[in-house]
């Protein structure tokens, strides 16, 4: 039942995690998804001074905005099994730019899938000038920037596809 919910919001993404998160977490499951969101989003933080740090900013401006990140104040309102989801793919969305910057092309390969899950919230395409930018910071250029950018870009064009055509709102939600 909450995956056929999670497909008339026009969400399927959303399903496969509250459902782990209900299963894994069995009578606690609230708890489990405490835990699950408070280590995504510290992870989260991680990321995005590791980002920010390797694409050339200032070792203080890293720090400053990882610490925005997670001091801000609707954390605490978000550390919860409703949300879950979101700290989830926002993880998976900044691993996938710390990975698309790694040399060896198994991270590169390891970055697609985590960039097309982590678009189960399409606003993070968003982020993507942060991936030009941390590329480009870690000295891609030419063909070799747009072997790295390229199938990003091609993963949003076709998460946008599928949003306007199969994924769309049905049920209750038309």
């Amino acid at each position: 039942a909450l995956q056929e919910y999670a497909w008339q919001m026009a969400h399927p993404i959303y399903g496969p995690i509250l459902n782990s998160v209900l299963a894994l977490g069995g009578d606690s499951a609230g708890r489990f998804a405490r835990a699950v969101s408070l280590t995504s989003h510290l992870g989260n933080g991680w990321l995005i001074w590791t980002i920010f740090r390797r694409g050339g900013a200032s070792p203080a401006f890293a720090a400053m905005l990882s610490a925005f990140f997670l001091l801000a104040p609707f954390v605490a309102i978000r550390i919860s099994l409703a949300h879950v989801q979101y700290d989830f793919l926002l993880l998976l969305y900044l691993l996938s730019i710390w990975l698309s910057g790694l040399a060896r092309l198994r991270y590169l390969a390891l970055a697609l899938p985590a960039a097309f899950i982590g678009l189960g919230i399409e606003l993070l395409a968003a982020l993507e000038p942060l991936r030009w930018w941390y590329l480009y910071g870690r000295g891609y250029r030419g063909r070799a920037f747009i072997f790295r950018a390229a199938p990003f870009l091609a993963i949003v064009l076709a998460v946008a596809l599928l949003r306007i055509t199969l994924m769309a709102t049905y049920g209750d939600y038309a």
